[in-house]
């Protein structure tokens, strides 16, 4: 009986150890899939993306009047791919007198200092940093940006990180008449 005992306890063990390794790949592809599609699909027409333009932006004590366009960038501590777009973020700051005046406002779950923190630990300056909950603002995935009018409009959307062509679409936007000449 012993014998049928240890037979049944191993089979149980091999068992346990195969349902787990299933269910760890399947976490895993689950992760690098929601990432990569976030990535991907960027701004694409029908995504969630899509659906906030036209949308009223509010965030706490943001006068949107102040600039008649505005960059609000989503971003929060612990996303690659926020890093990974912060060479961008400060491209566009150092550009942004051939860009003309357009306010840069960081929002971040964040308190503000520690915000703060990670805006200088990737060298990226903004005119304001905001603390929001990112689903109080309409964002799903950072890093996301968001062109935003002196009404506070969306009017343009795009999440992820970038290609050079999304890059190169986001200047064009943010300034078209320097951007065409």
């Amino acid at each position: 009986m012993s014998n049928l005992s240890r037979k049944i306890e191993t089979t149980a063990n091999i068992a346990i150890i195969v349902l787990v390794l299933i269910l760890s790949v399947a976490l895993i592809r689950g992760l690098f899939l929601r990432s990569s599609s976030i990535a991907a699909t960027a701004g694409a027409p029908g995504s969630a993306a899509a659906s906030a333009i036209g949308k009223h932006l509010t965030i706490t004590g943001m006068d949107w009047s102040k600039s008649d366009q505005t960059l609000v960038i989503a971003l929060q501590r612990g996303c690659h791919f926020c890093a990974e777009s912060a060479a961008f973020y400060q491209r566009l700051k150092e550009e942004q007198a051939k860009l003309g005046r357009i306010n840069y406002v960081a929002v971040l779950p964040q308190p503000t200092d520690e915000a703060t923190d990670y805006l200088n630990s990737l060298s990226v300056s903004v005119d304001e940093i905001r603390q929001s909950s990112l689903d109080a603002i309409g964002v799903n995935g950072t890093p996301t940006l968001l062109l935003v009018d002196r009404n506070g409009t969306v009017k343009n959307v795009w999440i992820g990180k970038l290609s050079a062509e999304r890059e190169q679409e986001v200047i064009s936007k943010l300034h078209p008449e320097k951007t065409n000449s």
